[in-house]
């Protein structure tokens, strides 16, 4: 398989500020207590500080998406555009929010997030609100 290098134009769109949206994606760690058991599994989750990507965000029409199969018919969905080294990113992420709405994550989402590979080194991914 070729891979198309990103034209300059593109990553210019995506990283200029009146044309992207800021993203903020949020990792988190387990942090296990003194009486900690393996078998309750009873640890605390702790959200650390987000990392802000930019990409093209745009709402998607519930119709949409059921005719592109990305998963349950939801409202409120939105199509981001970014780079595909932050693929890892999405799959990994803890807490999604883009303008402070929180949208569902991939682990969590029971096929209500997909992740598309675009060409020109890009990702297509659709996130549903939680």
């Amino acid at each position: 398989m070729i891979k198309l290098k990103t034209p300059k134009i593109i990553k210019d769109l995506l990283k200029n500020k009146e044309y992207s949206t800021p993203i903020k994606i949020f990792f988190a760690t387990k942090t296990f207590e003194e009486g900690y058991d393996t078998f309750e599994n009873n640890f605390n989750t702790t959200i650390l500080n987000p990392i802000t990507i930019h990409g093209k965000v745009t709402e998607v029409a519930p119709e949409k998406l059921y005719f592109k199969t990305y998963g349950k018919g939801v409202t409120n969905a939105v199509e981001i555009i970014t780079f595909d080294k932050y693929k890892n990113y999405f799959v990994n992420a803890n807490k999604i929010e883009i303008n402070d709405v929180e949208y569902a994550v991939w682990r969590d989402a029971g096929g209500q997030v997909g992740i598309i590979k675009r060409s020109f080194g890009l990702i297509r991914v659709t996130l549903a609100r939680k």
